[in-house]
């Protein structure tokens, strides 16, 4: 009966560790998806600097029309990853109550 009982203490123990470990998992795996959707805005808006010229080394103004329309289509490229991602992330939402990209702002 006594070995019963211990048996039973060191598997809640054991039940309750793991429970712990996932609830980690989870918090963790939805700071990670907010870090993505940060990123993306992130590489989005570099790209949109470097399109107005605010973001080139030389700080002078980019005139080719091939640079700037690569840069454009890269700024969207990140600006669409974003609309994707926002939905899969929302559920996951840690401590805002801002919804949608503005979420995911500083």
């Amino acid at each position: 009966m006594f070995t019963n009982v211990i048996v039973r203490r060191v598997h809640w123990l054991r039940a309750h560790a793991q429970l712990m470990r996932w609830r980690e998992e989870v918090t963790l795996t939805g700071y990670e998806m907010h870090w993505v959707v940060r990123y993306f805005l992130n590489k989005s808006r570099t790209w949109a600097h470097l399109i107005s010229g605010t973001g080139t080394s030389t700080g002078t103004p980019t005139s080719s029309v091939d640079i700037i329309a690569y840069a454009r289509w890269k700024q969207q490229t990140w600006h669409n990853w974003v609309g994707q991602w926002v939905p899969c992330v929302l559920p996951f939402r840690i401590g805002s109550t801002r919804t949608g990209a503005a979420a995911f702002s500083n």
